[in-house]
């Protein structure tokens, strides 16, 4: 599998962290841990696979909200796909729907943009033979669509302290320091970030566990510093989170 990341141009950035285009000449199935951003993907060749078993195939242009469990995405011998990561927030200035109402869930992305403007692309992609091809059609396909919102800045506010802090805080207290309640803070937080606050935290939480980890560490010790002091509870929390228990994921090894 060939994996190549490129960053968007200056007036993408505020919106699009970044693209990846991903290429099998095998058969392979992915394990993708769930991320508090949502993505869009963007096939141009062969099928991709997803659903509890990697059996559904995946439509030509898909949205994925965001996700509270892993996924298995499968890509069948000689497919490519041109994957969308937004930055938090970022996919409400192509899509007007309320993130949260994507939660979970992947959907065709004529569902909530431009459905001449979805099928002009996927034909250009397909006729592409280069990734800087791809790339620019890409691009010319959200500035296009690009309408930018005004944000909430106490959305953007909650989300640097909840990232600063890897998730280890109370929702209350952050609220409170903003300058606002809970109730409103969810609101808000849930219809541009498409989850609430609580759950952005222990998306957070459980993946600094991960990126904290390696052969020679102490899990109970980087999970306490996560701010999980109940080993059962941790080990839950991190099943849910990967559908599998900590030790048998890292050995596991291949995972995003």
């Amino acid at each position: 599998m060939k994996i190549e990341r490129f960053f968007p141009d200056k007036m993408l950035r505020p919106y699009i962290e970044s693209f990846m285009i991903i290429e099998s000449d095998d058969q392979v199935t992915n394990r993708i841990l769930p991320e508090p951003i949502l993505t869009m993907g963007f096939r141009f060749k062969g099928n991709t696979f997803g659903g509890p078993s990697a059996e559904e195939k995946l439509p030509l242009s898909s949205i994925t909200g965001v996700t509270k469990t892993l996924r298995l995405i499968r890509y069948e011998a000689d497919s490519g796909v041109l994957v969308v990561r937004f930055k938090e927030a970022g996919a409400l200035a192509f899509c007007k729907e309320p993130l949260n109402e994507l939660s979970g869930l992947s959907v065709n992305l004529e569902e909530v943009m431009d459905a001449d403007s979805i099928m002009k692309t996927e034909e250009l992609l397909g006729n592409a033979s280069t990734n800087a091809e791809r790339i620019s059609i890409i691009e010319n396909f959200f500035l296009f669509n690009l309408d930018p919102s005004v944000f909430d800045p106490r959305v953007s506010a909650a989300v640097n302290v909840i990232k600063s802090l890897n998730g280890n805080l109370r929702i209350k207290e952050l609220a409170s320091n903003l300058g606002t309640n809970v109730n409103s803070l969810e609101k808000n937080f849930r219809a541009q970030i498409g989850v609430s606050p609580k759950r952005y935290a222990s998306i957070s939480r459980l993946k600094s566990v991960i990126k904290d980890y390696c052969a020679e560490a102490d899990l109970t010790e980087i999970s306490y510093n996560a701010g999980f002091f109940d080993q059962s509870h941790f080990i839950k929390e991190f099943r849910a989170f990967t559908g599998e228990n900590p030790l048998r994921f890292f050995r596991n090894g291949l995972y995003w």
